[in-house]
C-alpha cells in the first residue's frame, strides 16, 4: 500500500462516504472503490460494512486506520523538514471558542512579536471538532476543554471561574449579591457541544437553582450570547469570555452569585505521536506563561 493509498482510505475514513472522499480528493467514486477494494484484497480484510448508503469501519479497518494515520503523520513531519535558514514551518493551532476569546489573541501577539519565523494558522471550533481534526493530524496543537479520546496528550493550562451573566431587565430583577437559590424558577441556556465539563456545570445549576429549567441550548457562543443579552434567561460562562462578552453585548450584565463555585479548566493538547517541534514547544510555553500571568489559576476553584 502506497501513501496515496493511504491518505484515500484516510479520506474516506474521515467522511465515511467514497463520494465524499472522492470530490474531496479531485478523484472519481470508481476510482476511489477500486483503491479501497485492492487494499482490502492486498491485507485479505474487510475495511467496511456498507449500510444504507454509508460506510461504517470495522474493527479490522479501524487498526489499519490507526496505523495508516501514525504513517502520515510521520511522512508530513518528513516532508517539513527544512534548513534553519528557510525558517520554521506553519504551525496550526485549534481553540475552542471560550479560549478563543481569551487569552489565545494575547498568545498570538506575543508570539509574532517574539518570533516573527513562525507561521500560525488559527482554527476556533467547537471541541468535538477540533478532537477530529487533532486525530486527522489536521492540526498541531489545540486549547480547548478537555477532550474524549485517549490518543491525546492533555496537560492543565488554565483554570478560569465561572461566572453568570444575564441580560439586563433580569439583572435589574435582583439587587446586591445573590445565592443559587435567589434565582429560583429562572431560565438556563447551556452551551451543548458535547464536552462533558458543560454537561457538568448545566447539572450543577439544575441541582442548585430551585425550579431551574433550561430553555435554550446551543453550540455556538455569540448565539448564546445573544438570546440572553435579549432576556432568555442566564449562562454560566468563564470569566475570561465574560470580560469580553461584557464588553461586546452592550445589554449583558454580570451577576454577582456568592456560592457559584465553578471553574473551567482548558488544556494544551497534542497528539501522543505527534512529533512536538521547536515552534511548537515555543507556542505551548508562551500560552503557559500568558495564562499565568493573565489568571490567578490557583485562586479558581
Amino acid at each position: 500500500m502506497t501513501l496515496k493509498h493511504m491518505r484515500i482510505f484516510a479520506e474516506v475514513c474521515k467522511y465515511s462516504s467514497i463520494t465524499l472522499a472522492g470530490k474531496s480528493l479531485g478523484l472519481s467514486q470508481p476510482s476511489v472503490s477500486a483503491i479501497i477494494k485492492d487494499i482490502e484484497n492486498e491485507y485479505g480484510i474487510k475495511l467496511f460494512d456498507r449500510m444504507s448508503n454509508r460506510l461504517y469501519i470495522t474493527p479490522e479497518g479501524q487498526q489499519m486506520y490507526d496505523l495508516v494515520m501514525e504513517i502520515l503523520m510521520k511522512s508530513e513531519e518528513l516532508a517539513r523538514i527544512k534548513p534553519v535558514t528557510e525558517g520554521c514551518r506553519s504551525i496550526r493551532i485549534g481553540a475552542d471558542a471560550s479560549f478563543g476569546v481569551m487569552p489565545l489573541p494575547v498568545i498570538l501577539k506575543e508570539v509574532r512579536e517574539e518570533h516573527p519565523e513562525i507561521k500560525v494558522s488559527v482554527h476556533l471550533y467547537a471541541p468535538d471538532v477540533l478532537e477530529q481534526m487533532l486525530l486527522s493530524n489536521e492540526l498541531d496543537l489545540v486549547f480547548s476543554l478537555p477532550l474524549r479520546s485517549d490518543k491525546l496528550n492533555q496537560d492543565l493550562i488554565l483554570r478560569d471561574g465561572m461566572v453568570l451573566v444575564c441580560g439586563e431587565s433580569l439583572y435589574n430583577k435582583y439587587q446586591g449579591r445573590l445565592t443559587l437559590k435567589d434565582l429560583e424558577g429562572e431560565e438556563i441556556a447551556c452551551m451543548d457541544t458535547g464536552v462533558p465539563q458543560f454537561d457538568v456545570v448545566k447539572r450543577r445549576l439544575m441541582e442548585r437553582i430551585p425550579g431551574a429549567r433550561v430553555t435554550v441550548t446551543s453550540d455556538s457562543t455569540l448565539a448564546i450570547m445573544c438570546v440572553v443579552e435579549e432576556g432568555m434567561g442566564l449562562v454560566a460562562i468563564p470569566s475570561g469570555m465574560a470580560t469580553h462578552a461584557l464588553s461586546h453585548f452592550p445589554k449583558l450584565r454580570k451577576l454577582d452569585v456568592e456560592d457559584l463555585n465553578l471553574c473551567s479548566r482548558f488544556y494544551c493538547i497534542t497528539h501522543k505521536q505527534k512529533h512536538l517541534d521547536s515552534s511548537i514547544k515555543i507556542i505551548k510555553k508562551k500560552a503557559e506563561d500568558v495564562c499565568h500571568s493573565l489568571y490567578d489559576i490557583n485562586d479558581a476553584q
